[in-house]
């Protein structure tokens, strides 16, 4: 211990200390890394091969993509087509589990 103007300062760090401190600041400049995807952004432990993502030991989500469908341009059949599959899709799950959110945009469409 040093007393220098009144003030007591510590021993010098070791050679360990150091090391330890570089490797410290090393590792705090990866973390503050910017991201470059979605996958780096999307913290997960596992993703299996049918799109079944665990995001920690009790919690799994998935989600599901659609194509494009032009409903109103569609054939009688291919409009009955998409709704029954629609309903197919939404009596899978059970009430208790969500409730899913639809957003329905209207492109330039006066009411």
């Amino acid at each position: 211990m040093t007393v220098k103007n009144g003030v007591v300062y510590g021993d010098a760090l070791s050679a360990q200390e150091k090391k330890r401190i570089v490797m410290q600041k090393k590792k705090d400049r990866k973390a503050k890394k910017v991201r470059k995807s979605a996958q780096q952004t999307i913290p997960y432990v596992e993703m299996c091969r049918d799109g079944i993502c665990k995001v920690n030991s009790r919690l799994y989500t998935k989600s599901i993509a659609f194509e494009d469908i032009n409903y109103q341009l569609a054939q009688n059949e291919d409009k009955t087509a998409i709704f029954e599959a629609w309903c197919d899709f939404l009596n899978y799950f059970d009430s208790s589990i969500f409730r899913p959110a639809l957003l329905h945009q209207s492109e330039g469409k006066s009411q």
